[in-house]
């Protein structure tokens, strides 16, 4: 088993299926491109889901990362050439909507209120000079 984080977009509507169980799982495909600007088809599954949920929602060009246990396995393409075909069972994924919603998140808002409440930072002191000291030790003998 491979750890992997796959970035690429969607080829087709991910299909949501229910399993034996009850449980709900999605199929997709994804397109990732590699450094030789060659892309892989990622063919994927998701057990969990929230997860299925979420892939239904996203259209076909969608970027997504995800992230789960991948494995290598290999087929004949069309023209007879042999291609790299990589499997991935999705255990998170990240969207640029969640990327944008989360730095939305982390801003601190416009508002004054908000903006006392959030940390200051200063700029650093010149190369040289004594750094700058706020703590009173005048109450201190020495």
């Amino acid at each position: 088993m491979i750890d992997a984080l796959v970035a690429g977009h969607l080829v087709d509507k991910a299909v949501l299926r229910t399993a034996k169980t009850g449980n709900t799982y999605a199929t997709f495909r994804l397109r990732a491109t590699c450094r030789s600007g060659e892309s892989v088809q990622v063919s994927g599954i998701t057990f969990s889901a929230t997860m299925a949920a979420l892939l239904a929602e996203l259209d076909p060009g969608d970027a997504v990362a995800m992230t789960g246990e991948l494995s290598l396995s290999g087929y004949l393409a069309k023209d007879g050439t042999p291609r790299p075909g990589v499997d991935l069972v999705a255990h998170t994924i990240t969207t640029d909507y969640h990327t944008a919603r989360k730095r939305k998140a982390a801003r601190p808002a416009s508002d004054g209120a908000a903006s006392a409440a959030a940390p200051t930072t200063t700029s650093p002191a010149p190369a040289g000079a004594p750094p700058e000291d706020d703590f009173d030790d005048s109450a201190i003998p020495f």
